[in-house]
């Protein structure tokens, strides 16, 4: 399953609820950045599974080889397995502090309390997208059951998140 969640036009507090929503579902769920074109975040990815996941770089640059799908990542500047797993951003385990409810503005929401809809266009004029995805990779950490990936690409990786300054 995959949910896009934008973080233009919203603050901390309806991202955390959406996030915290979506991983009560799926605890096995992954975060996937985007960054627009001045490097700052703009919007998020979340691929949920109940079981766990593993990404293997290998079959992936194998996938990539299909005509169609390099169609559809280029315009995403998503064209080799790196820029894929660079995306990188996190998951549930990772981000269950951030999250938590006992902390302010990490609320789940239900059916039953409908938070959400009230709390997105209360925040539809907030340009906090930047701020919002620095938390959210605050969290990051490196997923040695979630990647196969080989030691180089593994530098690679932690280089560039750990390094990065959105």
């Amino acid at each position: 399953m995959t949910q896009w969640v934008p973080l233009y036009e919203s603050d901390m507090e309806v991202v955390k609820s959406e996030i915290k929503t979506f991983f009560e579902v799926f605890p096995n769920g992954t975060i996937w950045t985007n960054s627009d074109t001045n490097g700052g975040g703009y919007d998020v990815i979340l691929m949920g599974s109940v079981e766990p996941m593993v990404i293997d770089s290998a079959d992936l640059q194998k996938r990539l080889g299909n005509a169609v799908l390099q169609g559809v990542l280029k315009d995403a500047h998503l064209n080799t397995t790196a820029d894929i797993l660079r995306s990188y951003g996190g998951r549930a385990a990772d981000l269950a502090d951030w999250t938590d409810v006992a902390k302010p503005l990490g609320q789940t929401n239900h059916d039953s309390n409908l938070r959400l809809q009230y709390l997105a266009g209360r925040a539809n004029t907030e340009v906090l997208a930047t701020e919002i995805q620095s938390a959210i990779l605050s969290y990051r950490r490196f997923p040695t059951d979630l990647l196969k990936v080989t030691p180089e690409e593994r530098q690679a990786l932690e280089t560039a998140w750990f390094s990065r300054t959105p």
